[in-house]
């Protein structure tokens, strides 16, 4: 009788304590979808999280459960060799004992019970983090096949930069600070570079190979994380990365920081990253739009090759 009490207590302890993890981690669903701005079911959330986090968190609990036995066993073996010894011993001493090896096992239990609490935090907060950046890489994959695009990009270091897409024409143009002017113009596979001095002076050139870079909305580094299939990589990338809530410019933004070299802000409403620090790089998208390029706004960029003086390559 007394063997099934204890196994009920401890049954008990199990539930109460899974039930407290499960709150606390659909609590943290639910912030994240709402930043999300998603529909939200707090009984399927409930039921997911609870599925999802029932493995860990049994893991845990038997590993607690096979430490306080073994804690037990150890303590049990010790008092019983020390038992012949306090015989001899006054009360007093026999209860000071007696009360460290109670302060140690409650030692030992908050220790236990602080490092479980960690362990849920932190499990909630990557599991968070590695979903926002599942959602952003997603959003950036399925715009590298847009082709009508345009952006408008401030690097305060350098230059103004300018990238615009329809159909089988793509340009890149780049206004240094001095005024110079390079650009990239391809037309179906022809591929020319036109090169404005400040002084009025312009010339072009041929290539017979080379590719204009477009527009998808991501940055250089976070963007590729979880690109690739090294699962390690993709953890530690997680733990590294500090995932806030920020606003720039008036737009709810997300932050992925690692350090002030190194650091983007995505747009939440749309997951383009609108501000990007990497290095002695500094940039900003002032402008971009997706499927609303015209041929009026191609042209409007679009260089005209009479102008310029061709040279051999």
């Amino acid at each position: 009788m007394r063997k099934i009490k204890y196994w009920i207590k401890y049954i008990c302890y199990f539930i109460i304590g899974f039930l407290i993890v499960t709150i606390l981690a659909s609590i943290s669903q639910l912030d994240m979808l709402k930043e999300l701005k998603m529909e939200i079911d707090i009984k399927t959330i409930f039921l997911h999280t609870m599925k999802s986090e029932f493995a860990l968190y049994t893991i845990i609990y038997f590993l607690i459960l096979v430490l306080n036995v073994l804690y037990n066993i150890r303590l049990i073996k010790k008092l019983n060799e020390e038992s012949k010894k306090i015989r001899k011993i006054d009360d007093e001493k026999i209860l000071k004992e007696r009360r460290k090896f109670t302060m140690r096992r409650k030692i030992l239990i908050s220790v236990l019970v602080v490092l479980i609490i960690f362990l849920i935090i932190f499990g909630v907060n990557t599991k968070r983090k590695s979903e926002i950046f599942e959602q952003y890489t997603k959003a950036v994959e399925q715009r590298d096949g847009y082709s009508n695009y345009y952006a408008k990009i401030i690097n305060k270091e350098e230059a103004t930069i300018e990238m615009i897409g329809k159909d089988n024409i793509k340009i890149y143009r780049q206004i240094s600070k001095d005024g110079k002017i390079r650009m990239l113009y391809q037309e179906g596979d022809k591929m020319t570079i036109c090169i404005t001095e400040p002084s009025g002076k312009k010339t072009a050139i041929n290539v017979e190979a080379g590719m204009v870079p477009g527009f998808n909305g991501g940055d250089s580094f976070f963007s590729s994380i979880y690109k690739v299939d090294n699962l390690f990589s993709k953890i530690k990338s997680t733990i590294e990365t500090k995932v806030t809530t920020e606003k720039l410019n008036g737009k709810d933004c997300y932050r992925f920081f690692i350090n002030k070299e190194l650091q983007t802000y995505v747009n939440k409403e749309d997951m383009v990253s609108i501000k990007t620090v990497n290095g002695s790089s500094n940039t900003e998208y002032v402008e971009y739009k997706f499927g609303t390029v015209t041929d009026e706004d191609i042209n409007k960029i679009k260089p005209n090759l009479e102008e310029y003086v061709f040279q051999e390559n």
